[in-house]
């Protein structure tokens, strides 16, 4: 039988992929100037995101008020997650 000796096994575990959105309200119901930005964890990176207005990417900008959805897919494929993130607005 054969020895193992000096060698050394890393063992690396990917978590699965989380997802965290932060929104900026418009400034009235019919403006454009709402913001997501979402934060992704875990899977491998770099992370493909696409929302269902067509949009891609972490960074939404010229925001009407309304809910968006991202679906975050890990560089790998091995991870897909989704979440809807909302744009209010300021009602004074």
């Amino acid at each position: 039988m054969g020895q193992l000796s000096g060698n050394s096994c890393n063992i690396i575990t990917i978590l699965p992929l989380g997802l965290e959105c932060d929104s900026i309200n418009a400034s009235t119901p019919q403006s454009t100037n709402g913001l997501i930005a979402l934060f992704v964890t875990g899977g491998t990176s770099p992370y493909n995101v696409t929302w269902n207005n067509g949009s891609q990417g972490t960074l939404l900008t010229n925001l009407s008020p309304g809910n968006y959805t991202a679906t975050v897919v890990d560089y790998y494929g091995d991870f897909t997650a989704t979440t809807t993130c909302t744009v209010g607005y300021d009602s004074f």
